[in-house]
């Protein structure tokens, strides 16, 4: 990776110092490159699976999670669902933003655990009641899976208020057209 400044080249007599001072940035280097190894071939093992290569597939996804086995990502595509979603949980805690625990919801309601995917779209939504893509895929959850569709149509005109141009719009709209016939 190269460098925008050589703290060694201004201080000759300070190169130890300048080698403490980058080893954080070096640090990162090296994990970016691991993950970007292990995105590789997570991609690798999935096209090899497809090709009915299993042994190989299996190898490569192996080698991902030896490159990074903290990775959600990594673990979520190596089938690792239940390391990967407790990864997301711990990061949505930290983080404080809507998108990590909407990203929970869409794991979890994936994996059929519909009422602990309300818990997270709930927990997106009091971070930023007005977002649209979490008002859009709680309110659909609500609606759908688990058949509370009073709270759904709630949020899904919400949704229709804060977000009118969206891409989902139209088939929102529709929806709620059609259950006010009925």
């Amino acid at each position: 990776m190269p460098r925008l400044f050589d703290p060694s080249a201004l201080f000759p007599d300070r190169a130890p110092l300048a080698a403490v001072v980058d080893a954080p940035g070096t640090a990162l280097a090296a994990r970016v490159r691991r993950a970007r190894e292990a995105l590789h071939a997570v991609h690798r093992a999935a096209w090899l699976a497809q090709q009915g290569r299993t042994g190989e597939a299996l190898d490569r996804a192996r080698r991902a999670l030896d490159l990074a086995p903290d990775d959600p990502w990594v673990l979520w595509a190596t089938r690792r669902s239940d390391e990967h979603l407790a990864l997301l949980r711990r990061h949505a805690e930290r983080a404080g933003r809507p998108g990590p625990w909407r990203d929970l919801g869409q794991r979890l309601w994936d994996r059929g655990r519909h009422a602990a995917a309300a818990d997270a779209y709930r927990r997106a939504l009091e971070l930023a009641p007005d977002d649209p893509e979490t008002l859009l895929q709680y309110g659909t959850l609500l609606w759908g899976p688990l058949g509370r569709r009073d709270e759904g149509a709630r949020l899904l005109v919400r949704f229709l208020e804060t977000a009118p141009a969206h891409p989902a719009a139209g088939a929102v709209r529709r929806l709620l057209g059609a259950a006010s016939r009925r």
